[in-house]
């Protein structure tokens, strides 16, 4: 046999109150606080349903941006990069002009030093084939014959004996540098400006021929120190001839 419910009731003043089966009767609320009830429940509802719409907007958002930004930076790379490459590329153009525009200069430089050379051996009046030397003494009398070893303790005045051939006619004045071992020039009061002496040759093309140039030196022996010499022919402000020798 089924039990019978409870009844509410509800007074003028909106209280509600049940009535038992045993006939007791209890206050169970107000008809407005379960109004407030129903309508906090449906605030949190509804404020609960916002929050996670505003979290989805704000996750789409940032998703958006993220795109967004992940395109403009790919574009900006490409457009870097191709920049770069346009860069390197007139770098290359600029390299090749000038390296080109260097090849053609030093290309005239040669020509211009050629031609500077040529002009120069044009200008030079004999071919030195050879040089000798003899040893005097301050009364012009021969020590040491041409070819003979030379010694520091037994020079007195050098005197060199050179051989040539001929390329131009006529009367030349040539000069004579005699460079000591530590690369100092010797000259007097009346040498020229950087040389020993200077001495005067006649030629003509072809002709082979040998002159003696005056001695240098002390009346006393052994000023002139051991070591390697060199000796220099010039004409003019070209060096014709060059060579060594050694004094013992």
């Amino acid at each position: 046999m089924g039990q019978e419910q409870n009844k509410n009731h509800v007074t003028n003043d909106g209280k509600i109150f049940s009535v038992m089966n045993d006939g007791s009767v209890s206050e169970i609320g107000n008809v407005s606080s379960l109004l407030d009830n129903n309508k906090n429940g449906e605030k949190k509802e509804q404020l609960k349903s916002r929050k996670w719409m505003w979290i989805a907007m704000f996750s789409w958002i940032v998703l958006i941006v993220s795109c967004i930004t992940f395109l403009v930076i790919q574009e900006s790379s490409t457009d870097f990069i191709r920049h770069l490459n346009y860069l390197n590329y007139d770098l290359e153009q600029k390299l090749n002009q000038v390296q080109s525009e260097l090849s053609s200069k030093s290309a005239e430089l040669d020509s211009i030093h050629q031609q500077i050379r040529t002009e120069k051996q044009n200008r030079i009046p004999i071919t030195v084939t050879g040089v000798q030397f003899a040893n005097e003494s301050y009364y012009s009398e021969l020590i040491d014959n041409y070819g003979s070893i030379l010694y520091s303790s037994r020079i007195c005045f050098l005197k060199p004996k050179i051989s040539f051939t001929g390329r131009k006619s006529g009367s030349y004045t040539l000069t004579e540098k005699l460079i000591r071992p530590d690369g100092s020039v010797l000259h007097g009061d009346s040498s020229p400006e950087n040389a020993t002496q200077s001495f005067s040759i006649n030629t003509s093309p072809g002709r082979n021929g040998q002159t003696e140039i005056s001695s240098w030196g002390w009346k006393d022996p052994g000023n002139y120190e051991a070591g390697r010499w060199t000796l220099q022919i010039g004409y003019d402000d070209i060096l014709i001839y060059s060579t060594t020798f050694d004094i013992q």
